[in-house]
């Protein structure tokens, strides 16, 4: 009631018919594990605002920073939960193993969102998740198998929160994601964003097709990892890194869903930071657009020196490619599994064979080289010495 301004410690602990509390504006300190074991305890009414300090032990709401500190079993029966204003912080594990939650609204001015905070909700089918929120702590969403509705407001926020891993992710079971109450498919990064982070649209479902604008520099490890619906992407020249796995595909055997990838600038293309070969989007087959025109025949530019690794790996739609007296080395992986069959240089004979041929290019190795009008085959590429075979 009104008037009382403290509840003690242990204060309902084991209470285990006790349904719902409702906690009067008077209250501003709550002891340690005053609910702990409370097995019936479904709803907590309580203005975070008013709580000045509960100490930070299994049972307790809050402590004086205004985290929320509600943990298993006290919400273990929960179906919803509405998070007080005033929380900026959930605790890690606050939800952890509440097989019962439905579905869960993190209220704005949230800002982080603590490790396996919603752990093992199985029954988990829905979250909302705040502008505010900056970062959440890895397996925070872990094995919340019936997680498929992730609603946001502000997509350039989203691509800024800092998640711990790939299960902080609430994406991660295969959710769909909901912009403004709108299921995305086709979305464009906004201008405001530099970076994609790590894990950020990763084993999104609900994708088909993004557009990232000029401005963007980075994209992180596994952003889109095992993106089932993806079919094309739009890649600005202002990117310089791709992280690791950020273009996985679970598709082994095939091809995966990434069809399309359309660039402006081929030389900036070239120079882009690759982590391994599935953080290209070209590397399980995908056709290759420059300007909007299907690459077949690719001219790389003078200005070009070194072509990254992986730069052009799996690209089955390129089958020549004309290479420059600016050319020093070829990257690993480069031309790997394209449909490279032939190479045109501009220089002589002695240049070309100074270039540099990184390591698993055997497509590039055994593609035929015309040099001059003349077609070379069988070319030790990596050696000092030129070896021509007859016709």
């Amino acid at each position: 009631p009104e008037g009382v301004t403290s509840i003690g410690d242990f204060a309902f602990m084991q209470c285990k018919k006790l349904a719902s509390v409702t906690i009067s504006t008077s209250v501003t300190s709550i002891g340690k594990l005053v609910f702990n074991e409370c097995g019936s305890l479904t709803s907590i009414t309580v203005d975070a605002n008013n709580v000045k300090y509960a100490s930070d032990e299994r049972g307790a709401l809050f402590d004086k920073d205004k985290t929320i500190l509600l943990k298993y079993p006290t919400a273990n029966t929960a179906t919803s939960y509405a998070i007080p204003e005033g929380v900026t912080i959930i605790e890690e594990r606050a939800f952890c193993e509440c097989e019962s939650l439905v579905s869960v609204t993190i209220p704005k001015g949230v800002t982080s969102i603590g490790s396996s905070a919603f752990y093992y909700c199985t029954s988990l089918t829905s979250a909302t998740i705040p502008s505010s929120v900056t970062s959440i702590g890895w397996s925070s969403f872990s094995r919340c198998s019936s997680l498929k509705y992730v609603y946001i407001t502000d997509l350039a926020a989203w691509c800024k929160i800092k998640f711990g891993d790939s299960y902080a992710n609430p994406l991660s079971n295969g959710a769909d994601l909901y912009i403004n109450g709108e299921k995305t498919t086709n979305i464009e990064i906004p201008k405001n964003v530099t970076s994609i982070g790590n894990f950020t649209f990763y084993n999104c479902s609900s994708l088909t097709s993004v557009t990232i604008l000029e401005g963007v520099t980075s994209i992180g490890d596994s952003a889109f990892f095992s993106c089932s619906s993806l079919t094309s992407m739009t890649i600005p020249s202002s990117v310089t890194s791709i992280g690791s796995k950020a273009f996985y595909s679970s598709d082994f055997f095939g091809n995966g869903s990434l069809k399309s990838v359309y660039i402006t600038d081929l030389a900036a293309w070239c120079k882009i930071k690759f982590g391994d070969k599935d953080s290209n989007l070209l590397n399980k087959g995908a056709d290759l657009y420059i300007n909007g025109e299907k690459a077949t025949n690719i001219e790389i530019p003078m200005s070009v020196t070194r072509i990254a690794d992986y730069a052009f790996y799996g690209c089955r739609s390129i089958t020549s490619v004309t290479v420059p007296t600016s050319m020093a080395s070829i990257g690993t992986y480069c031309f790997q599994n394209s449909g490279l069959k032939n190479i045109y240089y501009t220089g002589v004979k002695s240049q070309f064979v100074r270039i540099n041929i990184g390591t698993n290019n055997s497509t590039f190795n055994q593609a035929t080289v015309h040099y001059q009008g003349v077609a070379v085959t069988g070319v030790s590429l990596n050696r000092t010495s030129l070896t021509l075979v007859q016709g």
